[in-house]
């Protein structure tokens, strides 16, 4: 269990993912992003990042930017 990450921190989030902090930060404050506190720490668990992230609109048709 030593090797395995339980969370992540916002700014852990926001390096991994390529996606601002302050945006991190806006889609925990409004539960978009699901966090849990333990004491002053603020952590997104794996699963919820994976699933924030594979709620995010797809671009398609070329749109890409």
């Amino acid at each position: 269990m030593a090797d395995r990450r339980v969370g992540y921190r916002a700014r852990e989030v926001a390096a991994m993912s390529g996606v601002g902090l302050r945006t991190v930060q806006r889609k925990i404050a409004d539960g978009t992003l699901v966090a849990h506190r333990c004491g002053a720490a603020v952590l997104v668990y794996p699963e919820d990042l994976r699933e924030w992230l594979d709620g995010l609109p797809r671009v398609g048709g070329g749109d890409a930017a």
